[in-house]
């Protein structure tokens, strides 16, 4: 109770619990509430039920307020005194603060080979993602314009993404693809024997060994001719300079001698 006090608070859900009772009961209720104020009766003797429940509630709020209101006024009241104390204080803090800042820079001056890397953040972390995702399909764009059968791109490039290969290897990749196209297994029945790209991948293909085409051996070919004749025109001479009597085996075995002819008319392409 405060007797100097010449009025006292309405919250708004007073209002609303008020509203819809009797106007004399409303009345009543505020009439309680304002003795309470003025000469400290409980007011709460004087309802039951429902009306003391609201009461209640309204005397709770009132006494809440109220004291918080001491202890704004107690701290008030506290704050001249602390000033002086609070001014030492800060002061020592201040102090304390700068002898802390000094032994920081002595230790950052002996230790200043730690550099502490600031953590990247989350947008930095996505970019640099998609930085490389873009630079890994780049590549398999340069792979795929090189290969020669284009089937299957989709699992070209998931073979490819899983090997995750850098500028050099792409590279390296291109190049032996450049040499491979060239070869023989390759080029023979329009390159039906040409592996799919990511079968070439994941078997890493570019490192096969190409094998040298060897030139193949040439003989002549003299269809129709006679074994004088084939032996004449190896030979650049004209037509009967040579025999073929006089490269006969001679060895008394008609077998033999007849075979020994029949070779080397093979041999002339005869």
């Amino acid at each position: 109770m405060k007797p100097n006090q010449k009025g006292f608070p309405i919250y708004f859900d007073w209002i609303t619990r008020l509203k819809d009772m009797p106007p004399d009961r409303a009345f009543a209720i505020i009439s309680a509430i304002s003795d309470y104020y003025q000469f400290g009766s409980n007011p709460l003797e004087l309802f039951k039920g429902a009306e003391k429940t609201v009461v209640g509630i309204m005397l709770d709020q009132i006494k809440r307020a109220e004291e918080i209101s001491k202890n704004k006024a107690e701290a008030g009241s506290r704050g001249g005194k602390q000033t002086q104390a609070n001014s030492s204080s800060a002061k020592a803090v201040l102090k304390q603060s700068s002898s802390h800042n000094n032994n920081n820079n002595n230790n950052n001056n002996n230790n200043n080979n730690n550099v502490i890397t600031p953590p990247i953040s989350p947008s930095e972390e996505v970019e640099n993602k998609a930085e490389k995702v873009n630079a890994v399909e780049e590549r398999f764009e340069r792979l795929w314009k090189a290969y020669p059968r284009k089937v299957a791109k989709a699992a070209a490039k998931k073979a490819f993404v899983k090997l995750k290969p850098s500028d050099e290897l792409t590279d390296k990749m291109i190049a032996a693809l450049e040499r491979q196209k060239k070869s023989r297994e390759w080029t023979k029945d329009n390159g039906e024997y040409i592996p799919h790209p990511s079968t070439w991948l994941n078997q890493e293909r570019w490192e096969d060994e190409i094998a040298e085409d060897k030139p193949k051996a040439t003989t002549p070919k003299h269809s129709n001719f006679t074994v004088e004749e084939a032996l004449n025109k190896a030979i650049g001479r004209s037509y009967g300079d040579i025999s073929a009597n006089d490269l006969k085996l001679n060895s008394g075995d008609a077998e033999l001698d007849k075979a020994w002819e029949a070779a080397i008319k093979r041999s002339y392409g005869g």
